[in-house]
């Protein structure tokens, strides 16, 4: 376990919280609120599709019945997933990974890899109800989640440098892609297009609803590309003793910076094309089927979908790319996370408008937007 502990990274904003047995410094909530967040996007799906369940969230005790189906459907994730960490970490790959373990070992990490998960859904529940967490909390530990990674590699890139010169203009690079990506995103995420309504049209009323740009949100449309993407990788595990030859081909196929630059160029466009795919479902299961939408605004908002899905590509796919290669040609590779930069930025820009509503009497124009960041 010690030697597994030397070639993982244990910098990250949640394994600060502390270490447990049998995972010496390594910290039980590992796998992060991750298993949480995937429930709640199965369970927003589920109560579109589900007729009873919309009716259940019109109501406090229907909302509190979603919130505890949530909780237990978080729990059965985390214990699956846990499952497959405990499995992958004991396939002989490099760097070192767990030693075999009996069903009771296996099963004790399982646990604890599973109350840890939990104990960050308490502490999101802790957040929302002191006000803190401005009803996202579990979003809010989800998107921070990775800062402290990403500032750790950032520090571990200088240190690493012996001649501190040599990272000027990689760096400059980095802070303007950075910059760019935040401007960009903050210009998206609060763009509106106004439309007039079907009952303002019928009573000639100037009355207007807007529609979010970004209507599917940043958040669901990445991550599902990123399963789909991803899923290779966890099959190639499986096959590194039987089959290593075909593990690496994947292993190098599955990123945008292998041998081949043909192989790349189709992995983004997969990637791309998947998140702008999954932009335009998500749209569809949100508002396409609600009856109480009017079906005139069916088309706008689909529209607004694949503009907002081409804009996720862009930041999640194309940027980080393109900051690989600009970096790489300025002397030393600095990597950039669209996702989770155009996340902790929506995340932001929305606790703000939360501050801003609360302080406001009366209500504005209605957005339309997804539930989900």
């Amino acid at each position: 376990m010690n030697q597994l502990l030397l070639f993982t990274n244990t910098s990250t904003f949640l394994h600060a919280i502390g270490g447990a047995l049998p995972f010496d410094r390594y910290s039980i909530v590992v796998m992060g609120i991750g298993p949480y967040i995937n429930a709640l996007i199965i369970m927003s799906i589920v109560a579109v599709m589900s007729q009873r369940m919309r009716t259940m969230r019109e109501s406090p005790d229907g909302r509190l019945r979603l919130q505890r189906w949530t909780k237990a459907l978080a729990v059965v994730l985390a214990f699956v997933q846990s499952y497959g960490w405990t499995v992958l970490m004991q396939v002989p790959t490099f760097p070192p990974q767990l030693d075999a373990m009996d069903w009771f070992s296996q099963l004790t990490v399982m646990l604890e890899l599973t109350a840890g998960t939990m104990i960050l859904v308490l502490l999101s529940d802790t957040l929302d109800e002191f006000g803190l967490g401005f009803g996202s909390g579990a979003v809010l530990i989800y998107a921070l989640s990775p800062l402290a990674d990403e500032v750790h590699e950032l520090a571990q890139t200088f240190a690493s440098t012996q001649l501190f010169a040599a990272l000027y203009r990689p760096f400059a690079i980095w802070v303007g892609f950075s910059v760019a990506l935040v401007v960009a995103t903050v210009v998206v995420v609060l763009a509106v297009r106004r439309m007039p309504s079907v009952e303002s049209r019928k009573a000639k009323s100037t009355k207007r609803i807007q529609l979010k740009v970004l209507m599917s949100g940043v958040l669901r449309p990445p991550m599902f590309a990123q399963a789909v993407m991803f899923s290779p990788v966890i099959v190639a595990n499986y096959y590194m003793v039987s089959n290593p030859d075909l593990a690496r081909w994947i292993y190098s196929a599955m990123n945008p910076y292998g041998p081949n630059p043909w192989i790349d160029l189709a992995y983004l466009a997969i990637y791309a094309t998947l998140v702008i795919a999954f932009a335009y479902f998500v749209v569809a299961i949100d508002f396409g089927r609600t009856t109480t939408m009017p079906r005139e605004m069916l088309a706008p908002i689909y529209r607004l979908a694949l503009i907002g899905g081409a804009f996720l590509a862009v930041i999640v796919v194309l940027v980080p790319f393109l900051n690989h290669l600009a970096t790489y040609a300025a002397g030393r590779v600095i990597p950039l996370s669209g996702f989770e930069a155009v996340l902790l930025v929506a995340l932001i820009l929305a606790i703000v408008g939360a501050l801003e509503q609360s302080g406001k009497k009366g209500g504005g124009v209605p957005v339309l937007a997804s539930r989900l960041p």
